[in-house]
C-alpha cells in the first residue's frame, strides 16, 4: 500500500506539471495568434506584411516547440508510472480471485491511448510554418489534462485507486463535484467554454 501511495504522489505531480505546461502552451498560442494578426496588416494599407517581427515569431514558435517537447517527455513518464502502478497492484492482489491479469487487449488499448495522446500533444504551431495555421485549433484538446488533474484529486478516484473491486466512474465523479462545489464546477466550465468561443471568433 505504501508503494501505491508513493506512485500516486508521483503520477499526480506529473499530471499537474503537464497541465501547467499545457496552459502555458495555450497562452503562447494566443500570443502567436495575435502576432499573426498584427503581421497581416501592420500599416493599415490592406496588404500582408509578412516580414514584421520575424524574429519574435520564430522565438515564439521555438518556445512553443520546447514546451511541447517537455509535455511529450512528461507523457512518457506518466505512462511509465501507470505501468508500474498496474504491476504493483497485481503483485499486491495476486492471491485475490477478483484481480485478473492484464490481457493482450488491455495492453493494446493502453498503447493506442499513448499514441493518440502523443498525437494530441504533438500538434502545435511549429517554426517555419511546418503545419497549417488552421491546425492550431486542435491545441485546445490539450485541456483534457484539466479533467485528468481533477480526477486525480477526486474522492471517487482515490477510492477506486486503492480498491481494485471499485471501478472509477466519471458520472459519479461529476455528481460529487456538483454536490460538493456546484458554483465552482459550473463557473469553471462556463469560463472554459467562453474562452474557446472567443478564440474561435
Amino acid at each position: 500500500m505504501g508503494q501505491l501511495r508513493k506512485y500516486r504522489r508521483r503520477i499526480t505531480t506529473v499530471d499537474v506539471r503537464m497541465l501547467s505546461l499545457a496552459v502555458l502552451s495555450m497562452l503562447l498560442m494566443l500570443v502567436q495568434h495575435s502576432h499573426h494578426l498584427l503581421q497581416l496588416d501592420a500599416d493599415g494599407d490592406g496588404e500582408v506584411d509578412p516580414t514584421l517581427g520575424e524574429e519574435a515569431a520564430l522565438g515564439l514558435a521555438v518556445t512553443q516547440s520546447g514546451v511541447t517537447g517537455l509535455l511529450l517527455l512528461l507523457m512518457l513518464r506518466y505512462h511509465h508510472l501507470q505501468e508500474r502502478i498496474s504491476r504493483t497492484r497485481r503483485l499486491l492482489l495476486h492471491s485475490c480471485s477478483s484481480c485478473p491479469e492484464e490481457s493482450w487487449s488491455q495492453r493494446c488499448v493502453q498503447r493506442l491511448y499513448l499514441i493518440v495522446e502523443a498525437l494530441v500533444l504533438l500538434i502545435h504551431p511549429m517554426p517555419s510554418d511546418v503545419l497549417p495555421v488552421q491546425l492550431e485549433i486542435f491545441m485546445w484538446l490539450r485541456l483534457y489534462l484539466i479533467l485528468r488533474v481533477a480526477r486525480d484529486f477526486s474522492t471517487v478516484y482515490v477510492i477506486s485507486y486503492y480498491n481494485y473491486d471499485t471501478p472509477f466512474s466519471w458520472s459519479l465523479t461529476i455528481k460529487s463535484w456538483l454536490h460538493a462545489k456546484p458554483a465552482t464546477t459550473v463557473t469553471s466550465s462556463l469560463l472554459l467554454l467562453m474562452t474557446f468561443t472567443a478564440y474561435g471568433n
